[in-house]
């Protein structure tokens, strides 16, 4: 008889990390699986066996309140375990540097948030951090919610050997699902979703008994950030990337443009973005001028569909020319819902086919690498955003640290440096060499392992030993 392993997925965007890349098809093939999930996720899980869960209004709103808590109280409280934590808790302060940048835009609101932070919220977060036994309440409040929820009580009935979730080191429900699986005795897995999940969102409050992890990057976040014990770490890779790398050339996708392109991508963070996008495309139209008409390029301008701003900018392509192609897949229904996701297959094709690629800092300059495609990083401060411009997120960022080494990534600390890099791309993108991609690979193998054969069989070998055991 097959042992048994329960895989929890409580998301859509899990769902397209995991379900849709197959990336537990051969634990699937070995042991008998059953899906946890809940019951408004509304995806196809192809005759998989499955289990919903639900969650009462009250009950959710709690825990997402108390969780909410927790989690900010973890983050000032370890602060000075990654660079990231500072970097946060100083984005949240309303102190006088703050008052005295954005004072000139909206004087009379940014007085109020200041008065708020000083007089509310500063003593608020000193008596959680200090004086209110917070650890504790939610300790009690996680023991009742766990013999209280479906969640919890399917998990209580799995009689299997194993649980693996998904995790992006902060999921709303994270805590429930490991002090569910810690009363059951249950050897609960977590695999880690993305790139600054370990050393970005906060301290884990359950700590797993074992976790799945990217690279040798993320392995030193889990132990020396997270405090998990390196023998309980895998390095697995990461299962959409494990797409890119068995990605083979494809055609142009449909409704882009034709002919050829360079790409600029958005981040999640509120800087002047638009700003970039401009400049860039003022460079490449200047050098179209002097190209045949065979070689000149476009500009395509993809949003980060999450971006800190008003949804409506995202997509409308607001203050950027006009003559931008603006990627319509990042429209409103990803952004306003988030339950529609981004094509993996589209936006791989999409890299691919690209001369090179421009953007801010993020998880896509990885993406763009593993295509051996030319990654032009903005790390420039753009003099109109507080804590959020790509220089300050360069080097507050712990997993940024060291990405400079990594071939085919040419980080730009000033508009000129940018210029000059345009320019150079534009007039020596050349085809690489097999030597040169080998050496492509071996410089990012830090931040991103290249398994020596798939993702589905890297995460099959790292969990099949605690099932084992048990």
């Amino acid at each position: 008889m097959k042992k048994k392993i329960l895989i929890l997925i409580p998301t859509k965007l899990f769902y397209r990390n995991f379900i849709t890349t197959n990336a537990f098809e051969k634990i699937e093939s070995e042991y008998e699986c059953t899906f946890l999930i809940p019951s408004s996720l509304g995806v196809d899980f192809k005759n998989r066996k499955c289990i919903e869960y639900s969650f009462s209004n009250m009950q959710l709103m709690s825990y997402e309140f108390f969780s909410s808590v927790i989690l900010n109280n973890l983050l000032r409280t370890n602060i000075e375990k990654s660079l990231t934590f500072k970097y946060r808790v100083n984005r949240q302060k309303r102190g006088l540097d703050y008052l005295f940048f954005s004072i000139k835009k909206r004087p009379f609101r940014s007085f109020l948030r200041f008065l708020f932070y000083s007089l509310i919220t500063k003593p608020a977060q000193f008596f959680v951090d200090h004086i209110l036994p917070t650890k504790w309440f939610f300790s009690i409040f996680l023991n009742h919610l766990a013999s209280k929820t479906e969640l919890s009580n399917q998990i209580h009935k799995f009689s299997g050997d194993l649980c693996i979730a998904p995790s992006s080191g902060a999921d709303s429900l994270l805590y429930l699902i490991i002090r569910s699986c810690n009363l059951s005795r249950t050897h609960i897995h977590l695999t880690i979703d993305n790139w600054d999940n370990l050393s970005s969102k906060t301290i884990f409050f359950e700590k797993p008994d074992s976790i799945s992890v990217w690279s040798k990057q993320a392995k030193n976040h889990a132990h020396l950030i997270q405090g998990i014990d390196e023998e309980h770490i895998s390095i697995v890779g990461c299962s959409r990337y494990d797409y890119y790398f068995k990605y083979e050339k494809n055609n142009t996708p449909d409704n882009v443009v034709n002919g050829k392109y360079v790409i600029f991508l958005g981040t999640a963070l509120n800087y002047n973005e638009e700003y970039f996008v401009n400049f860039s495309y003022e460079i490449i139209k200047e050098l179209n001028r002097e190209l045949p008409e065979d070689k000149r390029v476009n500009l395509i301008y993809r949003p980060h569909p999450y971006r800190q701003i008003a949804p409506e900018k995202i997509y409308s392509g607001k203050g950027v020319n006009e003559e931008v192609i603006i990627d319509q897949e990042i429209n409103s229904k990803i952004v306003d819902k988030r339950n529609v996701l981004p094509d993996l297959n589209r936006q791989t094709i999409l890299l691919d086919h690209a001369e090179f690629v421009i953007g801010g800092l993020t998880s896509m300059l990885l993406e763009s690498n593993i295509l051996f495609k030319k990654y032009i990083a903005i790390a420039i401060d753009d003099k109109t955003s507080m804590n959020t411009n790509m220089k300050d997120a360069f080097f507050s960022y712990e997993h940024f640290q060291g990405i400079e080494s990594i071939d085919l990534i040419d980080v730009c600390f000033s508009q000129e440096a940018l210029k000059l890099s345009i320019i150079n791309s534009i007039n020596n993108n050349k085809n690489l060499t097999d030597i040169q991609k080998r050496k492509i690979d071996y410089s990012r193998e830090y931040f991103i392992h290249k398994p020596s054969y798939s993702y589905k069989k890297s995460i099959f070998n790292a969990i099949n030993k605690y099932v084992k055991q048990n």
